[in-house]
């Protein structure tokens, strides 16, 4: 198995406790693997499986050479079972968008990147709150406009922009 190492500067121990934790509690095949975690001079580092391409690249800059309606499809479903898998053990991801979107060599995907993502506890109170969470063109407008928090709705408009994405190989907002 490859490696993917992921600095975060010391000064900030939240993010990178914050991603450790999500990471920790998630075991499924359609999300990235937490493979360990370290300290090293002034960097924490996170291991994860190293995967060599994200759906950004995938559609926009891979000539489209494995572009086929079909791993489209079983893309779009990989990413709905992530997204459910991690709505079902209260998490928000917050910023899910193609380049935080793992594409394997035989075109599964995996979602990636936890770093803004929240954990809801039991009693729905936020345990790491992300106000704004989210890239501009997959943000849902009421988070864009009013800074309100991100739910599971607001990943749910984040991919539909991502299945946007897929079925009209452009860029979200891309003649803005």
């Amino acid at each position: 198995m490859k490696i993917a190492l992921k600095r975060i500067d010391k000064e900030d121990p939240d993010n990178f406790f914050h991603e450790i934790l999500i990471l920790s509690k998630l075991q499924s095949p359609f999300l990235v693997h937490l493979v360990g975690a370290f300290t090293k001079g002034d960097f924490f580092y996170i291991a994860m499986e190293k995967i060599d391409q994200n759906l950004y690249q995938f559609l926009h800059e891979n000539n489209k050479k494995d572009y086929t309606k079909s791993n489209c499809m079983q893309i779009g479903y990989d990413v709905a079972q992530g997204l459910k898998y991690l709505h079902m053990n209260n998490i928000i991801h917050s910023d899910l968008k193609s380049a935080n979107i793992l594409i394997t060599n035989d075109h599964r995907a995996k979602i990636c990147d936890f770093g803004t993502a929240k954990l809801k506890s039991l009693l729905s109170s936020t345990i790491a709150v992300s106000v704004t969470g989210g890239t501009i063109g997959y943000k849902a407008f009421e988070i864009a406009e009013k800074k309100e928090k991100t739910t599971k709705s607001s990943d749910i408009f984040s991919f539909g922009v991502v299945l946007w994405e897929l079925q009209t190989l452009q860029k979200p907002f891309h003649d803005c």
